[in-house]
């Protein structure tokens, strides 16, 4: 009967040890985030489950426009480099344990932040003239010029550099040139340094390697539509996609993308 009894609790004490093993031992990645590494590299980086050491983590990559996670590394480290070789996407991390995996949860993702189709008037047109993307999510804002409080927010701006909004020649403008700008309604303030390349050719590629010789503080928007690329003060690049100048209406038709990631140039969308 003792025997019996002392095997029962030797049972027990195997299942009760054996379920909390499974408690234990497995959970998700914590806090995964991303980073820029260089200007067409990321770094993927996590914390360890709070529930045991896992085998090893799953690195996934799922590029834009495609829908589908594929394996792209599997390591026991807690960041990963990734070269994506000019694509834009989606990532996830797994911890594996065993047989079973946790996912995290998480999405950080490199594609661009899409601004569909605005109206963006001439300084001196009547409508708002500054253009300004969202840092939190996709989107952007047109602003006036005239008020010096919009400084912090406006990343470009169009002006024909002349009193007036007849052209013939529309420029997208660096904002701290609007004080200095002919037509003359921008008041001094702190506004940003923009840069803008010569017209993009491939607007899927990544954009030129940033200095002070390719971003200029503006570029003629002829020969439409044209695809521009943009260096934000803070650090974004983004691509600007002119469709119409309309210099009877005062206004400029254009859409654009953001880059995320602070200093990663990649803008495939």
């Amino acid at each position: 009967m003792n025997r019996v009894l002392t095997f029962g609790l030797i049972g027990l004490a195997l299942a009760l040890a054996l379920s909390n093993c499974d408690i234990v031992n497995g959970g998700p990645p914590v806090d995964l985030g991303i980073a820029t590494d260089s200007d067409t590299t990321v770094v993927l980086y996590w914390r360890a489950p709070a529930n045991g050491t896992p085998n090893s983590y799953l690195v996934y990559f799922m590029p834009v426009n495609e829908h589908s996670f594929a394996p792209i590394r599997e390591t026991q480290d807690t960041s990963f480099v990734h070269n994506p070789h000019g694509v834009t996407g989606t990532y996830k991390v797994l911890a594996r344990f065993g047989a079973e995996t946790f996912d995290s949860g998480d999405r950080p993702a490199t594609e661009p932040w899409f601004a569909d189709t605005m109206s963006v008037g001439e300084l001196n047109s009547g409508h708002k003239p500054g253009y300004g993307w969202s840092r939190s999510g996709p989107g952007a804002v047109t602003y006036a010029m005239d008020l010096a409080g919009n400084a912090y927010d406006v990343d470009f701006y169009i002006t024909d550099m002349a009193v007036g909004s007849a052209g013939p020649v529309y420029r997208i403008a660096s904002p701290d040139l609007g004080p200095t700008d002919p037509g003359g309604t921008v008041p001094p303030a702190a506004w940003r340094v923009t840069g803008f390349t010569q017209p993009v050719i491939y607007e899927n590629e990544p954009l030129s390697r940033f200095d002070q010789y390719t971003y200029l503080d503006r570029r003629d928007l002829t020969t439409l539509p044209l695809a521009i690329g943009v260096h934000t003060e803070d650090g974004h690049f983004g691509l600007v996609k002119v469709l119409d100048v309309d210099s009877a209406a005062g206004r400029v038709l254009l859409k654009s993308w953001l880059q995320p990631l602070a200093g990663l140039r990649l803008i495939k969308h």
